[in-house]
């Protein structure tokens, strides 16, 4: 499953953190991100939005402590079975992605959005723009691996087929669950 559940860089296999979108989670997360002390290597966030909960600023928060932090090497987006993103819910991702893929020491970003409806390529469009510009003019250098689970149309992964070949650093590309035409696969 994505990451394998491992840190990079050690031999036994160490759980990865995981942060979901719930507000005491972001703002005790944030806080460890933004100690000196922290040397966590690995992190997972899931989204799964309380229709009741402002978690905005909390989110906000977290994003700017992870882009901040230098031990995080691998960062892993996701979201649960049957979470259905809102557009504004998009946009915001699409802007916390482009505050985390500058991340310096950032080896491996992974983006896992399950989709249960059909025809939801249009609504991820800002966040395929987000990664394809992030990843063409203000990736880490160090980021080598790009996992996105989304469910890719034949434009947006030619889109991001393009971005990739001016992002020599990243030598691993995982599409699972593509289903996108001939030619995307092209791409």
């Amino acid at each position: 499953t994505g990451m394998g559940r491992v840190n990079p860089g050690s031999s036994p296999k160490v759980p990865i953190p995981l942060v979901h979108t719930a507000p005491l989670e972001l703002e005790g997360w944030a806080s460890v991100l933004r100690s000196e002390a922290c040397t966590l290597e690995a992190l997972e966030l899931v989204f799964q939005f309380d229709k009741g909960a402002d978690c905005e600023g909390l989110l906000d928060a977290f994003f700017a402590a992870l882009s901040a932090n230098d031990s995080v090497r691998v960062v892993r987006i996701s979201s649960l079975l049957g979470h259905e993103f809102t557009a504004a819910e998009v946009e915001r991702l699409a802007v916390y992605v482009k505050t985390t893929l500058p991340k310096p020491r950032l080896h491996t970003f992974e983006l896992v959005i399950t989709c249960l409806e059909d025809g939801t390529q249009e609504r991820f469009q800002t966040l395929v723009d987000a990664l394809a510009e992030s990843v063409e003019h203000a990736a880490s250098p160090c980021l080598n691996k790009l996992v996105l689970d989304l469910n890719l149309g034949t434009a947006q992964v030619a889109q991001l087929c393009g971005a990739l070949e001016k992002a020599p650093q990243i030598t691993v590309l995982h599409l699972p669950h593509l289903g996108c035409g001939r030619d995307g696969l092209k791409a």
